[in-house]
Parts: structure tokens; sequence; C-alpha cells
């Protein structure tokens, strides 16, 4: 829902916000420059109708500039045993987003959102159904991952938010996909250096990005 109402914001905003203004310059040109007793009556309105409609266009105005320059959140699920791929896929895929796509999105880990003394599960289920967007890194040691099969579950409930999972193709032959996400493009990395992470950072943004259309 949230994501149809930022697309519908978008689309919208900018047109009310220059209809709201030239009815606005209208509406006082209109008051001050004819004198006719009829409109001499209603001067006041008009000025009063012009004040409505300026505050009206600069509220629009303003929760437009909110929701266009708001950074998509991206949530990684991971098992911490593929703890340091998870890491380091993360750190790339912010670099790239602050270099080619002006900061505009935030990808997280459950270490960015966590904090001592957290009840866990309530701060992991808040982030899933906040975020935007998800990637699901599998490996042969993540389907014995608790933690992870219970985000997974979380993250198939969101409808309409896109679902990016990465096979980490060099352990492929053990990996087993739950079956809610068998239908799912997925993206299999075969290497841990940074060039072959940074193609896969551009794969995965170029995917997230059909989400902003």
């Amino acid at each position: 829902m949230k994501s149809f109402i930022d697309k519908i914001m978008k689309k919208t905003s900018f047109i009310v916000a220059i209809i709201g203004v030239f009815f606005s310059i209208v509406a006082v040109i209109f008051a001050t420059f004819f004198s006719d007793t009829y409109l001499s009556e209603n001067r006041y309105f008009l000025y009063v109708m012009t004040g409505v409609l300026v505050v009206a266009t600069f509220g629009i105005t303003v929760i437009s500039s909110k929701t266009l320059l708001e950074k998509k959140r991206i949530f990684i699920s991971y098992s911490h045993c593929d703890n340091d791929f998870a890491t380091k896929l993360h750190k790339i895929l912010q670099t790239v987003s602050e270099r080619k796509y002006s900061k505009k999105y935030r990808f997280l880990l459950d270490v960015d959102v966590i904090s001592l003394g957290d009840d866990i599960s309530k701060i992991i289920t808040h982030t899933i159904s906040s975020c935007d967007a998800f990637i699901i890194v599998f490996s042969s040691k993540s389907s014995n991952s608790k933690y992870m099969k219970n985000e997974i579950e979380l993250i198939t409930k969101q409808h309409n938010k896109r679902i990016i999972p990465i096979l980490l193709s060099i352990e492929a032959d053990n990996i087993i996909l739950p079956e809610s996400l068998n239908s799912i493009k997925y993206l299999s990395v075969s290497s841990m250096d940074e060039v072959a992470l940074s193609e896969a950072a551009e794969q995965i943004i170029r995917g997230i990005r059909k989400t902003d259309k």
C-alpha cells in the first residue's frame, strides 16, 4: 500500500502544485484589479481562498519532496555462517548506490538495526515490514539457520515487494531454496572478490530499481 501511495504522489504532486500556484495567482489578480461592486463584496473571500490554495500547494510540495528524497530500505537476510560474504556484499552495494544512484538506497543487515537489550524478534519483524525490498543470501549452511527461516517466512508475506535470492554458487549443489521462492529468478555469485561482487551489486540494484517505476 505504501509503495502504491508513493507512486501516486510522485506522479501527481508536482502537477497539483503547479495548478495550485496558477489558480492562486489568478485569484490574487482577480481580487486586486477588478473593483466592481460585486467583486468588492467578495474580495476578502477571494483573499482567504487564495491563502488556502497557497498553503495547500506548499504542503503538497513539501510532502512530495520528502517522498522523492526518501531512501528505499533494502534488508539483507543471511545466515551468520555467511557473515563475511554478507558484510562485503553490503559494503559494495552501498558504495555502488552512493556512487551511481545518489544515495537513493539504504542496505540493512540485522546488525544495523539491533542494539544490546533489543527484542530481536520484534526488531526484525518491524524492519522487514518497513523495508521496500529484500536480498536473501543462500548457502549450503543457511538451511540450518532458524533465524533465517523466520526471516524468510516474514519476507514472503510482504505483498508487492521485490525479493532477490542470492546463491553462493561455490556450494550450489548443496543449496535448496524454500518452496515459496522457487519461482523467483535468483542471482548466482561464484566469487567473493571485489570485481565479482561489484558486478553482482549492479545486477541487484537494477532489479530493485524496477520497483521505482
